[in-house]
């Protein structure tokens, strides 16, 4: 690495590389110079402190995982493409989770046009931009929310990056499907029940969730849900 010249979009890679590898707490500047081969000082003249860096660190991923164009896709359709796109992201980046547990995370260009995106797939619905801005926030919260639990999960596997876990129903089935369950007849029922819609591989049981949401976002704009 020290043979590479030392730029803005280098320092950014390599502490992304180091926030994947050991998570977002042994990013430092002094770290990433290390890594580098550089001196601590010589950061500053490409990144002015680590708050700058986190920003572009966040920013750098919104580029990677840009959404694309959704050509005919209905508002539906352009939300179900964000979150598969989202998932992805925040399952293979985990710290991503913790560096945007904020209502206003750190937002570079990259971001804001994700941003933009989603809040034009919502234009069909004609929310106000109030109700606009709480649909896409429940949205990602409840993907967020969804990946914590998935990358906390043993049953995930440390090779399950990108689709961690068999989902919420089948996590149940495994805890307590040999417990007695006769006092708590609903429980018994819920764990006792078959996988619904073949909710039960990879990120299936979040997308499953996910139109749950999505038809409280209709029911917002007078629509009834698809």
């Amino acid at each position: 690495m020290a043979g590479q010249a030392l730029s803005r979009e280098r320092i950014v890679e390599v502490a992304i590389e180091l926030a994947d590898a050991e998570g977002l707490d042994s990013v430092s500047m002094r770290r990433v110079a290390k890594q580098l081969g550089a001196g601590t000082m010589s950061l500053y003249r490409h990144v002015s402190d680590k708050e700058e860096l986190l920003r572009e660190m966040i920013d750098s991923l919104h580029s990677r995982h840009a959404y694309p164009d959704p050509g005919d896709l209905d508002w539906r359709g352009r939300m179900r493409l964000l979150a598969r796109h989202d998932w992805r992201m925040y399952t293979a980046h985990p710290w991503l989770l913790t560096a945007t547990a904020t209502l206003a995370p750190p937002a570079g260009p990259h971001m804001l046009a994700s941003m933009e995106w989603a809040l034009g797939a919502l234009e069909p619905l004609r929310l106000t931009p109030g109700q606009a801005g709480r649909a896409i926030m429940t949205v990602t919260h409840y993907l967020q929310g969804s990946a914590r639990l998935a990358l906390a999960d043993p049953a995930g596997g440390s090779g399950a990056r990108e689709s961690p876990g068999d989902g919420p129903g089948e996590a149940w089935r495994g805890r307590l499907g040999g417990d007695d369950l006769s006092a708590f007849p609903r429980v018994a029922a819920l764990v006792a029940s078959a996988p619904d819609d073949g909710a039960t591989r990879g990120d299936d049981w979040v997308m499953t969730g996910l139109e749950m949401v999505l038809d409280g976002i209709a029911a917002q704009s007078g629509r009834a849900p698809a």
